[in-house]
C-alpha cells in the first residue's frame, strides 16, 4: 500500500465516533510503521506526509478526553514534525506543521482536563507564533487556546484568556477584516473561564470575575454600534455573563444578575430579536438568588417566567431547571413547606397547560424536598416524606436516592412500624427494579 492508502485508513481511525483510544493507538502504530518502512527502503510511496501527521494528531486529540496521555503523544509528534522539517538535509521540507496540526495539539490539551493543560497549550501557541505569521492561522489557533484555558481546572487562566481575546479583537480592528473577529463561542469560552474562576473560590470572588466579564460585554456593545464590525453580543453571551454573577456568591449577586436580565429584556422589547431571553436566562438568575439563599426572590423571578410562559410557548418546554432551582433555594434554606408549595405550583401549571413536565426530572424536584423535610423539625415529617415518595413511585420516577433517604429517615424513628415500613420499601425497590418497571430504583449496598 502507498501513502494514499495509509492516509485513507488513518482518516477512518481519526473520524471514528467510538473507541477513540483504540483508534488513536492504531493511528500511532501506522505512523511508526510508515516511518520505519520509509527509513529501511527509502520508498517515497510510503513516506508520511503532512496529511499523515495531521490525521494522527486529530486522532490523538479525539482520544485525549478519555486518556490525557494522548495529549502528550500529540505534542511529541508535533515537535518531531518541527525537528524533521528543520533538518539540514531538507528531506522533510514539505512537513512544516500548519494550523491544523497546532490546533489539534492545543485541542488535545484542552480536552485532556489535566492540571497544567493551559500551560502546555500556551507553549504550543508560542511555538506556532514563532514559526508562522499568518494572522488567520493565529486567530484559529488562539480560539482553540482560549478553549484550553476555559477547560483547565489547574490554574486561573482568565487573565491570559482576556489578553488573547483582546489581542484577537485588536488584530481584527487593525486589519479591518470582520471575519477575523472572535466568534460568539470564543467570547462564551472566556466568560465560562471567568465563571469557573469564581466557582473555584471557596467564598466566591466578590464579583471580580463578573465585573471583568462586564468589561468585555461593554466593549462588545460599543463595537456593535459599528455596523461593519460584525461583533454583536447575542443572548447566549449575556447568559454567560449572568452565570458569572450567579457563581460569584456576592450578597447582591442575584440583583446584579437580574439587572442584566432586565437589560436584555429591554433590548428585545425594542426590536432586537437576537436578544430574546430564554429559559437559561431566567434559570441562571434564579440560580444566582438560590446560591445566596434568597428563595423569595428566586420565586419572584420564577413567577415572572411563568407569566411569560402563558404567552410564549418557547419557554413552556424547558423550565424544569427553573422550578428545580427555586425548590432547591427553599430546601437548602430549611424551608421544605415553601419548597413543596413550588412543587404544587409546578403541577398546577402543568395541569392548566402552561408548562410541560418531563417525568425524568421528578427526582431532581422531589429529592431536595424529601431531604429538607428529613433535616427539619417538622412534625410528622416522616409521613410527609412517605407521601412524597409514593407520588414518585406511582409515576415510576423514584430513584435509589429517593428510597435511600426515606429508608434512612425511617431508621431514625426507632419504632417497630418504621422498621417494617423500611423493609417494605426495600422489597418494593427490588420488585420494581427486577421487573424492569423502574430501573432507576436499583438498591445499593448502602441501603
Amino acid at each position: 500500500p502507498g501513502v494514499i492508502s495509509y492516509n485513507t485508513l488513518l482518516a477512518a481511525f481519526a473520524n471514528t465516533t467510538s473507541d477513540h483510544t483504540s483508534s488513536a493507538e492504531k493511528a500511532k502504530e501506522i505512523l511508526e510503521d510508515m516511518l520505519a518502512l520509509y527509513s529501511e527502503t527509502g520508498n517515497p510511496d510510503v513516506k508520511p506526509n503532512l496529511i499523515t501527521f495531521s490525521t494522527v494528531l486529530a486522532a490523538c486529540a479525539n482520544a485525549s478526553a478519555i486518556s490525557p496521555t494522548f495529549a502528550e503523544d500529540a505534542e511529541n509528534i508535533l515537535y518531531n514534525m518541527i525537528e524533521m522539517y528543520n533538518s539540514e538535509d531538507g528531506e522533510w521540507i514539505n512537513l512544516q506543521p500548519n494550523e491544523v496540526c497546532f490546533t489539534s495539539v492545543i485541542n488535545a490539551w484542552s480536552r485532556s482536563d489535566v492540571y497544567d493543560a493551559a500551560d502546555r497549550a500556551t507553549r504550543i501557541l508560542t511555538e506556532m507564533q514563532s514559526s508562522n505569521n499568518n494572522e488567520d492561522i493565529q486567530r484559529q489557533t488562539t480560539t482553540a487556546m482560549i478553549g484550553a484555558f476555559s477547560n483547565s481546572e489547574g490554574i486561573d487562566g482568565s487573565e491570559k484568556v482576556e489578553h488573547l481575546l483582546n489581542r484577537m479583537i485588536d488584530l481584527a480592528q487593525e486589519s479591518g477584516e470582520i471575519e477575523s473577529m472572535p466568534s460568539s463561542i470564543t467570547f462564551i469560552s472566556f466568560l465560562d473561564c471567568l465563571a469557573q474562576k469564581a466557582a473555584r473560590s471557596v467564598d466566591g470572588d466578590n464579583g471580580a470575575a463578573a465585573m471583568k466579564a462586564e468589561g468585555i460585554i461593554h466593549r462588545m456593545e460599543g463595537m456593535a454600534t459599528n455596523e461593519s464590525c460584525g461583533l454583536k453580543p447575542d443572548v447566549s453571551i449575556y447568559n454567560a455573563l449572568i452565570n458569572c454573577w450567579a457563581k460569584s456568591q456576592r450578597k447582591d449577586a442575584g440583583l446584579k444578575a437580574e439587572e442584566w436580565l432586565k437589560r436584555i429584556e429591554s433590548f428585545y422589547a425594542s426590536g432586537n430579536d437576537n436578544l430574546k431571553p430564554d429559559s437559561i436566562s431566567y434559570s441562571t438568575v434564579i440560580q444566582a438568588y438560590a446560591n445566596i439563599g434568597d428563595g423569595h426572590n428566586a420565586e419572584r423571578v420564577l413567577m415572572e417566567m411563568i407569566e411569560i410562559c402563558k404567552h410564549d410557548s418557547s419557554l413552556q418546554s424547558d423550565n424544569s431547571i427553573a422550578f428545580a432551582t427555586t425548590i432547591n433555594a427553599y430546601a437548602n434554606a430549611g424551608n421544605p413547606r415553601e419548597a413543596e408549595r413550588i412543587l404544587s405550583l409546578r403541577q398546577k401549571m402543568h395541569k392548566d397547560g402552561f408548562i410541560n413536565i418531563d417525568p425524568n426530572d421528578d427526582a431532581f424536584i422531589y429529592n431536595p424536598i424529601i431531604n429538607a423535610y428529613l433535616k427539619s423539625n417538622e412534625k410528622g415529617k416522616i409521613n410527609i416524606c412517605l407521601r412524597l415518595l409514593e407520588e414518585m413511585r406511582v409515576k415510576c420516577t423514584a430513584n435509589t436516592v429517593s428510597y435511600g433517604a426515606v429508608i434512612e429517615g425511617l431508621s431514625k424513628v426507632q419504632q417497630p412500624w418504621a422498621e417494617k415500613k423500611a423493609e417494605q420499601l426495600l422489597v418494593q425497590m427490588w420488585s420494581s427494579f427486577n421487573s424492569g418497571e423502574n430501573v432507576k430504583a436499583k438498591p445499593s449496598s448502602v441501603i
